[in-house]
């Protein structure tokens, strides 16, 4: 019978990856002046989490930063990450029938 992966790996976070973004989100917010307690939450858990997810995609782009590096820097430029997703999504529209735009 194999091992049980655990509850982080069985929703795809890689430890490593999740906490090297942690860090560099809370190294983030450190430089922002107004950070509030919820600011400070949004960086730290959306460094973690763009680290784990787009970590293994920048890693192609960027061959030469270790996991922990690359999952760093991601957690630092979290909310720019987020920022650009969130206006992409704003602006996108389905696509119409017939090929029109």
């Amino acid at each position: 019978m194999p091992d049980d992966p655990g509850l982080l790996a069985s929703v795809g976070i890689r430890v490593s990856s999740f906490f090297a973004g942690v860090a560099g989100g809370f190294v983030g917010v450190c430089f922002d002046d107004k950070a509030s307690l919820r600011i400070w939450i949004a960086y730290t858990i959306g460094g973690g989490l763009v680290a784990n997810y787009l970590g293994s995609d920048a890693s192609h782009l960027f061959p030469s930063l270790t996991e922990l590096g690359l999952g760093f820097g991601l957690g630092v430029a979290a909310p720019v990450v987020v920022g650009a997703i969130k206006t992409m999504a704003a602006k996108w529209r389905p696509p119409q029938p017939g090929g029109g735009a």
